[in-house]
């Protein structure tokens, strides 16, 4: 990312007050080719899916929002909608968004190469980033993710994906995991076997499983182990030197604020859910966080999601995260609200000086 896209971050450091969200999380739908164990959605997959917003819908709720630095779709497999190049399409050129995140169960090879090709051709301007989710290795990671050859069909799928960085300087390519008592004791080998089948990507990122699993023998690590295993991650981040190093900085920073959270049981930072982030589901619901109840439905205010992210409960509900009435490991809310805090931007600075005396 340039340094004149990061310097759109400074204006929001000072005030942030009557403004609609610069990073939201845009559910498109609960349909889904993945069967996950570990997945917190569970409960809302393959069900009503005519419920789900529809293009024209989308598009004029797109159109209601304000400027946008990131956004991050959410589902379901968001590769399973085929009006997905179109959203992006209105997202980047309408609403300018900087970079867009696209996280995929990795199921169909050549559909999600086709879109992704779709995509970048749709949104030169705009950084995208799809996020291939590899929880494990081989049948592990075919049985946690509920598809048989699903490991296979994940590699061949970055096999195509990584083909198309040679066209669009624009297109990163990363692996997520979902970290949980089911892969944390075999680290080694899943990092290790990682930079073996997805050779060239940009990072490799972990997130703390969360909400209520359909598979109750697997389980969120504990704080004493997360604490354990926690310095071993920061090293494997920091070989990653293809990945923007501020935004590898707060990747790194925004785990270890999270072990406080666990630690200390309260908000460690402020939480900017509510005003720099926000969510809309697949149906229309309207979140200040993913975590909270939704503040209404743009069906019922004419796609103006305005109406709702200023209304009486969205306000309340603001008041609320900013009084430390919850706190979360989340870490699209926690690292958004990092990015936009002074104190962030100063711990960077002076990491990139300090790099720099020792290289």
């Amino acid at each position: 990312m340039k340094f004149s896209d990061k310097a759109q971050y400074l204006r929001y450091l000072l005030s942030r007050r009557g403004m609609k969200p610069i990073y939201v999380i845009l559910g498109l739908t609960y349909d889904c080719n993945s069967f996950c164990r570990t997945c917190f959605n569970w409960e809302q997959l393959r069900k009503d899916k005519e419920h789900e917003l529809s293009t024209e819908e989308l598009l004029k709720t797109i159109d209601s929002l304000d400027d946008l630095l990131f956004v991050v779709m959410s589902g379901g497999e968001p590769f399973m909608r085929r009006d997905l190049p179109e959203i992006c399409e209105a997202l980047s050129k309408k609403k300018g968004a900087k970079q867009i995140t696209i996280p995929t169960g990795a199921v169909s090879p050549d559909a999600i190469a086709r879109q992704a090709e779709q995509i970048l051709e749709k949104c030169p301007s705009t950084q995208i980033v799809v996020n291939i989710s590899i929880d494990h290795v081989g049948e592990k990671h075919d049985w946690i993710r509920g598809v048989p050859g699903c490991y296979e069909k994940a590699k061949a799928t970055y096999a195509k994906l990584n083909a198309l960085k040679v066209r669009f300087p624009n297109f990163t390519l990363n692996v997520h995991t979902c970290l949980c008592t089911f892969n944390v004791d075999d680290l080694e080998e899943l990092t290790t076997v990682v930079r073996r089948d997805f050779p060239e990507i940009s990072f490799h990122s972990f997130e703390m499983l969360r909400g209520d699993q359909p598979d109750k023998n697997i389980q969120p690590i504990t704080t004493e182990r997360y604490r354990e295993v926690l310095p071993r991650l920061e090293r494997y981040w920091q070989s990653f030197p293809k990945y923007d190093g501020f935004l590898k900085f707060v990747k790194i920073y925004s785990r270890q604020v999270e072990l406080r959270v666990l630690e200390e049981e309260t908000q460690v930072t402020p939480c900017f859910a509510g005003t720099i982030s926000g969510v809309i589901d697949a149906r229309g619901e309207v979140r200040m966080c993913e975590l909270r109840e939704a503040v209404g439905n743009v069906r019922d205010v004419g796609y103006d999601f305005g109406k709702l992210w200023f209304s009486p409960e969205a306000d309340r509900q603001r008041a609320s995260i900013a009084a430390k009435e919850c706190h979360c490991t989340h870490s699209c809310f926690m690292s958004s609200s990092l990015v936009f805090q002074p104190k962030t931007w100063g711990k960077y600075l002076a990491s990139t000086v300090t790099s720099f005396l020792g290289a």
